[in-house]
């Protein structure tokens, strides 16, 4: 019985000593996966992050997420202790934070959600898995935004051909034997929404859009889809970025986000 005890004991010694302690930084208590070390010129993060409340129920949980949290350095106050932790958190390992929701959320410029309580104790697992250059961040975002495009074309079956030089997908709903992109100045509805089905804008009967080549202020992608039909015919197309709203994007549109257009030419007016 005596040597099943110690064998316990001698247990419970070697899983406390392997447990990593928890540091204090301001209002924050953190434990580190590995070393700290830093990065220059490394200024957008991509994280993962599974976030609890006091009750221990998981509230955020991005690794369900397609992609990842991403976070940009210099919109961000580096004195702040938060980002000072995750500043030294090195790509590819993790750090463990526990602090109020107040300091993680406005820390990051953002709010804390309405139904948790400012003050809340709350428990974030964050996984550092990447830190770009601004370079590499553009390769990221154009290479994240070709899947996405690519994987709503199969999820959605549509049957639509892809542009080599706008990577624009275009299918055909309405067609006939005109010739395409003839007129100059035409009458068109539209609706343009998010992947996700959100809408961003269209057009109404009593208020359609009046399209001519001469206006170079319209998306690309609208000066495409109706270059490539004639009067009557209609198409939608999963529109990149480039050809839409670009990587700054607007009010609505985040940048570097992919949008669906549909167009049909209801009459010339040339």
């Amino acid at each position: 019985m005596k040597k099943i005890y110690g064998l316990i004991l001698f247990s419970l010694v070697l899983v406390s000593c392997g447990d990593k302690p928890y540091h204090k930084l301001g209002e924050i208590e953190y434990q580190r996966g590995g070393e700290e070390c830093s990065s220059m010129g490394e200024n957008h993060w991509l994280f993962d992050v599974q976030a609890r409340d006091s009750k221990d129920s998981l509230y955020m949980n991005t690794l369900t997420l397609q992609g990842k949290l991403e976070i940009h350095k210099l919109q961000l106050d580096t004195t702040l202790d938060l980002i000072r932790l995750l500043e030294n958190t090195c790509k590819g390992d993790s750090i463990h934070l526990r602090t109020n929701a107040k300091v993680f959320y406005e820390s990051l410029n953002g709010q804390v959600p309405q139904w948790l309580p400012e003050n809340e104790q709350i428990n974030v697992k964050v996984w550092v898995r990447d830190k770009l250059t601004d370079l590499q961040h553009i390769s990221y975002k154009k290479t994240f935004e070709s899947h996405v495009m690519a994987q709503y074309i199969e999820d959605n079956k549509w049957n639509a051909k892809r542009d080599g030089s706008t990577e624009i997908y275009l299918e055909r709903l309405k067609q006939n034997d005109g010739v395409r992109g003839e007129n100059k100045k035409v009458l068109v509805s539209y609706v343009i929404q998010t992947l996700n089905g959100e809408l961003i804008t269209r057009s109404t009967d009593d208020d359609p859009l009046v399209y001519s080549t001469e206006d170079k202020s319209r998306l690309k992608g609208i000066s495409y889809i109706i270059n490539n039909l004639s009067v009557g015919e209609s198409a939608r197309a999963v529109v990149p970025s480039s050809q839409a709203f670009g990587a700054d994007g607007n009010r609505k549109v985040p940048g570097y986000t992919p949008i669906v257009i549909e167009i049909e030419i209801l009459k010339a007016l040339d």
